[in-house]
């Protein structure tokens, strides 16, 4: 799951930043393109991040006590 993540993440970056500078050669005078675009991909995956902390504190407790818990 975290290489899937991982793979699905940087897509995505790849994609919002392109979509932002657009067909040119990224040069320093092009910087604020890219750099436009790395803070529009920062925006997005923090807002997924934020939904994925909600995601997880929704599932609530998975596991049970250990069975050595329960001895005593």
């Amino acid at each position: 799951m975290r290489f899937i993540g991982q793979m699905l993440s940087l897509g995505l970056a790849t994609v919002i930043i392109s979509m932002h500078v657009g067909p040119v050669k990224i040069a320093a005078a092009d910087s604020r393109l890219f750099i436009g675009g790395m803070k529009i991909a920062f925006i997005v995956f923090a807002v997924l991040c934020f939904i994925g902390v909600f995601a997880s504190l929704a599932r609530g407790k998975l596991h049970s006590e250990s069975p050595a818990e329960n001895i005593s």
